[in-house]
């Protein structure tokens, strides 16, 4: 009772910081969770997600089925870095790379994890192959999708902001898993972590080799917008099985090693 008190009082303590905001002249508004500073853009979908990940512990089942000690963690879809300190806090030792495409949340990113030894961070969008692509970018979440049909239902839905918030298309690099295993010799990847918009379709359709360096997967799919059946197809023929849904939107996939 005590912790969602204070939890909640943190909350709207930011809130009406982001309220007020507009009177100053700061970029970000600058807080703290267990001591580790934290840059939030003056909007409340950055405080949206900061209330998700550390108030409410939306990672914490994943961080339970971890083990002790790993040493590499790819956060793909990385926004402005909350998951990767979130999981930080809990692997101090483990290293980060850290996919984030859309430039705006690159750079709060690259801020945040400026305190973090060992990290990474690529200003791309996760793919099949290495390249170029569209992306279809929102100031709300500053998100994207790469999908065109995404794009197209979320804009044209009347219960989402997309549609008023939505910024020009732009071209942006792409990267694969195996290119990432191979520039950084990784040999194996203790926990992925994926949240692409959409593009986890596209991800798993392509070369899986990847899927074999990887112990732990703590995936959000979005089954409003795409088939995920080839996706848990892919996962149970590469020796994935899935742990208890977590009450969130995380799902979680671990290597049957046995």
């Amino acid at each position: 009772m005590y912790n969602r008190m204070k939890n909640n009082l943190h909350y709207y303590k930011l809130k009406f910081q982001i309220g007020m905001s507009r009177f100053f002249p700061d970029l970000y508004i600058r807080t703290q969770w267990k001591g580790m500073p934290i840059n939030l853009r003056k909007s409340l979908n950055d405080l949206y997600v900061f209330k998700e990940i550390f108030l409410e512990d939306e990672y914490l089942t994943v961080v339970k089925q971890v083990k002790r000690s790993p040493k590499v963690i790819i956060d793909l879809g990385a926004h402005i870095g909350l998951t990767s300190l979130y999981f930080h806090h809990h692997f101090p030792e483990a290293q980060f790379i850290c996919v984030e495409p859309v430039e705006e949340s690159y750079q709060v990113l690259n801020k945040n994890m400026s305190i973090v030894k060992d990290y990474r961070a690529l200003n791309s969008v996760i793919a099949d192959k290495e390249g170029t692509c569209n992306i279809y970018c929102y100031s709300w979440w500053s998100s994207c999708t790469i999908s065109e049909d995404i794009n197209n239902k979320r804009i044209g839905s009347i219960s989402r902001p997309e549609g008023k918030r939505k910024l020009e298309k732009r071209q942006v690099n792409t990267i694969s898993l195996p290119a990432i295993i191979e520039k950084y010799h990784i040999g194996k990847i203790d926990l992925l972590k994926i949240d692409i918009e959409g593009a986890e379709k596209q991800l798993f359709e392509g070369d899986v080799s990847w899927l074999q360096n990887v112990e732990l997967i703590a995936i959000e799919l979005h089954e409003k917008y795409i088939e995920v059946d080839g996706i848990l197809t892919t996962l149970d023929k590469n020796g994935f099985y899935e742990i208890d849904k977590p009450s969130n939107r995380v799902r979680i996939f671990k290597k049957n090693l046995g």
